[in-house]
């Protein structure tokens, strides 16, 4: 007879092994003072942000609309050489990679066609390899740009399903993504009169690593009281049913953001969470790196967005989530100090601000058993199975 073992939301991390843990390091960049140019001659108008929740990873760029067609214009945003090349029927397609003097590469994908200078270097590439598809590093014999210069033409190749440019910059030293948006030089391009949108929030138990425990969550949806947001038309929330044995309250919330000019959902970009004046969990999405960003899978409410379509941003980690996000990571609360009154504050890269604020309580404190004390009947992904 074959015993099944029971898999849980917390389980679906496509990976194998275990991540050390890394600390939130802010970047040294001049936001404030670069001047970069802007990667088209049109209006910068998004479809999509900087660390957007995207299915298995986060969005490392800026999906820029390119008004519905192929075949604008993209223009290098500084001056540099060109130190890779991309040529591919999935991922980002047709691509272009610019390091520039300032310590950042330009990325730009999705591309139609090249400029002829850079066609050339693909084509010699291409016959070298015997082969169309190329993701090459071209510094021995590369293309020097300067700001402004014409270098492709915007497209629709790779795994993109409309015209658009993907844009990225990233640190050349360590190839982690940065956001753009931080540039004053893009937040003047790029405009955002309104707020993120916090439309619920969910409370769940958790055990001391921060594994969901099954049966124990339950998502309040917000409303407008007047000029304000509240949960449970504003009412304490019992949270007496979540309570079980060795386990803690943590709260995640369902929070998205749009830009001025489309209707596309956007992620948002510094959040927190506090209980009083002190604060629980900090979440700011200034860069990301390639080698963890599959660990969206335990950041966000997997079970959530998979049945619901809800994005939703757990205000805790696992063991095993090293994402570079958290400059405040102590989202586990002990039952005995659950109750309470709770502040979440979500921003933009603009500044824009919602907040919402939330009292829980408890009716008792009886606690039910808890389904991880067996452990014979889960897996857990920081363990050997």
């Amino acid at each position: 007879m074959v015993i099944m073992k029971t898999f849980f939301a917390a389980v679906l991390l496509f990976f194998i092994g275990i991540a050390d843990a890394q600390s939130y390091t802010p970047k040294k960049l001049d936001y404030d003072g670069l001047q970069l140019g802007s990667p088209l001659e049109i209006d910068l108008i998004l479809a999509g942000n900087f660390g957007e929740m995207r299915s298995n990873h986060f969005h490392t760029g800026l999906d820029i609309k390119t008004l519905g067609v192929e075949g604008q214009k993209i223009l290098a945003v500084e001056d540099g050489y060109v130190s890779r090349v991309r040529v591919s029927p999935w991922g980002y397609g047709l691509a272009v990679y610019i390091d520039h003097p300032n310590g950042l590469t330009s990325v730009y994908a999705h591309l139609s066609k090249f400029n002829p200078a850079i066609d050339s270097l693909v084509h010699l590439h291409q016959v070298k390899n015997e082969s169309w598809i190329l993701d090459d590093a071209t510094l021995e014999d590369s293309v020097f740009v300067k700001k402004g210069e014409l270098i492709a033409w915007s497209g629709n190749t790779g795994g993109s399903s409309a015209p658009h440019l993907h844009f990225e910059l990233r640190e050349t030293g360590t190839e982690h993504a940065i956001n753009p948006l931080q540039f004053k030089c893009y937040q003047n391009k790029i405009k955002d009169s309104s707020p993120p949108k916090v439309s619920g929030i969910k409370l769940y138990a958790v055990d001391k690593k921060g594994y969901l425990i099954p049966g124990k969550s339950a998502y309040y949806s917000c409303t407008l009281s007047g000029k304000k947001w509240v949960v449970n038309y504003n009412k304490p929330v019992d949270i007496s049913s979540l309570i079980c044995e060795n386990s803690y309250l943590a709260i995640g919330f369902h929070v998205t953001d749009k830009l001025d000019g489309a209707g596309n959902i956007c992620g948002v970009y510094h959040s927190y969470l506090m209980k009083g004046d002190q604060t629980l969990h900090e979440q700011k999405m200034e860069y990301l790196n390639f080698d963890q960003n599959r660990f969206l899978n335990t950041h966000q409410d997997f079970n959530e967005f998979d049945k619901n379509h809800r994005d939703i941003h757990k205000n805790f980690a696992t063991v095993i989530n090293p994402l570079p996000i958290y400059p405040v990571n102590n989202g586990l609360i002990s039952w005995d100090k659950a109750s309470g009154d709770y502040t979440y504050k979500a921003y933009d890269v603009h500044g824009n601000l919602q907040t919402i604020n939330f009292s829980l309580k408890k009716e008792s404190n009886e606690k039910s058993e808890n389904p991880f004390d067996n452990t014979t009947d889960y897996f857990f992904p920081d363990s050997v199975n």
